[in-house]
């Protein structure tokens, strides 16, 4: 099958309408960790403070988006229920992402109470881990909120409701500048 000028004209402006929110709000993934450094940057001793909460973060994230990886997919059982005009369907897939999103989070915030204990053993400066484990413990506070973002936002996606999406995005980079 070969693809005509035409088609892809057709294709581009809704999917352009679609994307841009969803760039925005990727680009507010990382405008995250770009407020996080200029902040950190003030701090008098800028470096252990950085890396810090590089490590925290880090471990945060890979956790969190570990875990979290199963609400994923919701992308496609959402997807097939809308493309089968079955409302019913996806909402009854939103419902159960919400539980999922609830029962993994406080999975995740058992774990993070825990993590004092297991950054001790780490091969890490103390003076690095002194001040990462206050950090792991503020990252904590914002598990269940990511969790209960990546179900809506596999919801909105399939019904191609992008905004939202970005204005969350960006509304979390403000609570993170002002929370710094």
């Amino acid at each position: 099958m070969r693809i005509k000028p035409s088609d892809i004209r057709a294709e581009l402006p809704p999917l352009v309408h679609l994307a841009l929110p969803l760039i925005a709000g990727e680009l507010g993934w990382v405008s995250m960790s770009l407020v996080d450094t200029i902040m950190l940057g003030h701090l008098p001793n800028s470096a252990l403070a950085m890396s810090a909460a590089a490590l925290a973060q880090v471990l945060f994230n890979t956790f969190c988006f570990g875990v979290g990886g199963v609400l994923l997919g919701l992308d496609t059982l959402i997807s097939q229920a809308l493309g089968a005009k079955e409302q019913h369907e996806a909402n009854r897939w939103l419902l159960h992402g919400l539980v999922m999103a609830l029962a993994l989070s406080a999975l995740l915030i058992a774990l993070f109470a825990v993590t004092p204990v297991l950054l001790l053993h780490l091969p890490v400066d103390h003076a690095i881990l002194a001040q990462a484990v206050p950090a792991m413990q503020g990252l904590n506070y914002g598990t269940l909120p990511l969790l209960l973002y990546f179900t809506f936002r596999r919801y909105l996606q399939a019904h191609h409701h992008g905004r939202p999406i970005a204005f969350a995005l960006i509304s979390a980079n403000l609570v993170n500048a002002a929370g710094d």
